[in-house]
């Protein structure tokens, strides 16, 4: 007897949650439907224009050009730009060129270089990762060393979807963003990036080869990699 009563006091506690539960959804479905007719959808905000200067720490800007057309990524609504600088402590007598894409896509390294319109090789790729910044690939190419990564809207920086998508399972599914897709204020996944190419012209007498060569080069371009990935920390559009 006192099994059966236990029993049913179990049944009726989980009747209870349920109904709780339930109306706890409900509840929070309504004031979405709600909250919809009274705040824009984010996708009818204006389209993210890139800014035309950009101030980075130990660098000196120079100028920055947008692109006349989009390229191979149209139908993405993105937002390219090129910047110029150079370095502030004169260190390194070299430009800095930094190309970006704002696209409505994830973006994997190198194959997402052709928005950018920036060839790769097939070999001499080297990913690297920074503590707190996330992944990048450096190689050479025409005579220039780069940098590319993909910045992301929460979370490291990306290089492959696999990465891209850890990111995104880790960041994007929470309650909060959930109600925010229910009311139009954001996609239930957010899948943007920023695309980075840094680059520095190199002597004509550098190889891929020239590992010693070129490690200063490239300890140049991680530490403007550095600065560049936390300023759109900061200020990586809302979505």
């Amino acid at each position: 007897m006192q099994k059966y009563s236990s029993r049913k006091q179990k049944i009726v506690s989980l009747i209870k949650t349920r109904k709780v539960f339930l109306i706890a959804i409900a509840s929070a479905s309504a004031i979405a439907v709600i909250m919809s007719f009274f705040l824009p959808n984010f996708r009818t905000r204006p389209k993210f224009q890139l800014p035309e200067k950009i101030s980075l720490p130990d660098l000196k800007f120079q100028s920055s050009s947008g692109a006349n057309k989009l390229r191979d990524i149209d139908k993405f609504s993105a937002s390219v730009r090129q910047y110029i600088y150079t370095f502030a402590d004169n260190s390194l007598e070299k430009e800095l060129r930094i190309d970006t894409a704002y696209i409505l896509s994830n973006a994997t390294i190198p194959a997402s270089l052709s928005v950018l319109e920036i060839k790769y090789p097939n070999d001499n790729l080297e990913t690297r990762r920074i503590e707190g910044v996330g992944y990048f690939t450096l190689f050479t190419h025409e005579q220039r060393a780069y940098l590319a990564s993909c910045i992301n809207p929460r979370g490291g920086a990306t290089v492959t979807l696999e990465q891209f998508n850890n990111n995104r399972n880790k960041y994007d599914i929470s309650p909060e963003r959930f109600v925010r897709y229910l009311i139009g204020l954001a996609d239930l996944r957010d899948d943007r990036c920023l695309l980075t190419a840094m680059s520095i012209a190199l002597d004509s007498k550098i190889t891929p080869q020239n590992k010693e060569v070129l490690e200063p080069v490239y300890q140049k371009l991680q530490q403007s990699w550095s600065n560049w990935f936390a300023n759109w920390q900061g200020n990586f559009p809302e979505n």
